[in-house]
């Protein structure tokens, strides 16, 4: 037999005006028989009870606007649950276990919630286990405050009650063992353990051991366990375990758990790049921006690294070639969970690239396009049979021309335009024609002499030079007999 009461749970708001700001709160408060009190706990004492006392009231939760502090979002829902209970004391799950507030529950303006406002109301029945004299139990309400931050309130209700020594003086009736001896009307003793205040990787088991003069009605219960449940990918630092009624032989029962107060931490820390992204110029300076966290056990490590090798958040990444270029961030946290960036291959193969620079100067001429004789708007015409030099320079991120072997990875004739009446406009230095271009150290400039004996006059070619960052020039001229 159990011998039940009930008491009200109510998350509590103040509103107090400080100077010309407004402060809020929200604090769990127990209310029982119309009794409310604003501190950390309150208590039920059932009196005297008999194996055969019967269920008592049922009393509301809600939440109530005192207090000064954190305060819950407007329009918010709130959900209550039971936190953990102790001793022979178990409460059912509020119903319903989640309401709403009023969009204007934490305004500072009128309208808004009056101190002492109620939400709408759930319900707990709190029992105590036949023979017991006590125990504890705690409720925990979580929301959203106004920062949209979890915020979680718990209110410790402790539970009292004197066991009759006189069945009929104390109203209990007949005593039904009058016969011989003393009824057992007491429960098992249990003894669990506590959450140890640690991070978890896994599941918390709390250990649990279970006697009775009687006996157990399950005589595995004398030890067993009770466990956390936190969702793969979820991290919780107030997890309650399962619960387990344990039985002896004369029917008595109490429960054990659920223990709360458990820290598990299965999910990995959050990785943020800001750089290195996109593109960036030869030879630029580009610092490292990441970070990385957890909201569990907290970031054990968080390192980065390009193609050159490690990498700390503020320092340079390697930019001292053009081409795709690769990065990434490795954390861990305090209980082996982890995480990389990025999560998956890029499309592209890379996280950033590197390039010349295009447009602009490089050494007092155009950057990135063609140089005199050729004209950049395909106008010049040269005398058919001529060699005709073709000149650019690249500049990096500081406007120094690269002459680095391999810069011209390509260069063709894309096609030709005949047909066109034009005369020779432009002189042309006669030297032996080139099989590919040439870095030239006087003049800091890449040269190809483009042959033209074998082409047709009045013609316009056309050409294509690529680079090795994948950019291209092009440019054009015609010939005339």
């Amino acid at each position: 037999m159990k011998y039940r009461r009930s008491i009200a749970l109510m998350s509590a708001l103040l509103l107090m005006v400080v100077g010309a700001g407004v402060a809020h709160a929200d604090n769990l408060q127990a209310d029982g028989d119309g009794l409310v009190t604003s501190g950390s706990s309150t208590s039920i004492d059932f009196g005297t009870i008999c194996d055969d006392a019967g269920d008592g009231e049922g009393v509301s939760i809600a939440v109530k606007r005192v207090g000064n502090g954190n305060v819950y979002k407007g329009g918010s829902s709130v959900s209550f649950s039971i936190h953990s209970v102790s001793g022979g004391v178990t409460a059912s799950a509020p119903t319903p276990a989640t309401i709403t507030l009023p969009a204007n529950w934490a305004s500072t303006t009128t309208p808004s919630p009056e101190n002492n406002n109620m939400s709408g109301a759930a319900a707990s029945d709190v029992s105590l286990a036949a023979g017991s004299t006590g125990g504890t139990v705690t409720f925990k309400a979580t929301g959203t405050d106004t920062n949209d931050e979890t915020l979680v309130l718990t209110k410790t209700v402790s539970v009292s009650a004197t066991l009759s020594n006189s069945w009929e003086e104390d109203g209990c009736g007949e005593d039904p063992n009058s016969g011989g001896g003393d009824p057992d009307i007491t429960p098992p003793t249990i003894d669990c353990g506590a959450a140890d205040g640690n991070w978890h990787a896994g599941d918390v088991e709390i250990t649990c051991t279970a006697s009775d003069a009687s006996g157990l009605a399950d005589e595995d219960q004398a030890s067993f366990s009770l466990w956390t449940n936190v969702a793969e990918g979820t991290e919780d630092d107030d997890a309650s375990t399962d619960s387990v009624e344990v039985c002896d032989t004369e029917g008595n029962c109490a429960d054990a758990g659920p223990v709360g107060g458990n820290k598990v931490d299965k999910k990995a820390p959050a990785i943020t790049v800001n750089s290195p992204a996109g593109s960036y110029l030869l030879n630029e300076v580009v610092l490292a921006d990441y970070s990385c966290s957890d909201g569990g056990s907290d970031v054990a490590t968080c390192a980065g690294a390009d193609d050159l090798g490690s990498v700390e958040d503020g320092a340079a990444v390697y930019t001292g070639t053009v081409g795709g270029k690769g990065f990434s961030v490795s954390a861990t946290d305090n209980v082996g969970n982890t995480a990389t960036w990025p999560e998956a291959a890029a499309a592209s193969g890379h996280e950033y690239t590197v390039a010349y620079a295009t447009g602009g100067s490089c050494l007092g001429s155009p950057g990135h396009s063609i140089l005199q004789p050729i004209d950049r708007d395909g106008s010049s015409v040269f005398k058919l049979g001529s060699t005709v030099p073709a000149k650019f320079r690249v500049c990096d991120a500081n406007g120094v021309s690269v002459g680095t072997p391999g810069v011209v990875t390509s260069f063709v004739q894309t096609g030709s335009e005949g047909g066109i009446n034009a005369s020779v406009d432009e002189a042309v230095v006669s030297t032996t024609p080139d099989l590919a271009f040439r870095w030239s150290p006087d003049g800091q400039q890449w040269i190809y002499n483009i042959g033209t004996k074998g082409k047709v006059g009045s013609t316009k070619y056309f050409y294509k030079i690529t680079l090795n960052d994948d950019s291209t020039i092009t440019f054009a001229f015609t010939l005339k007999k």
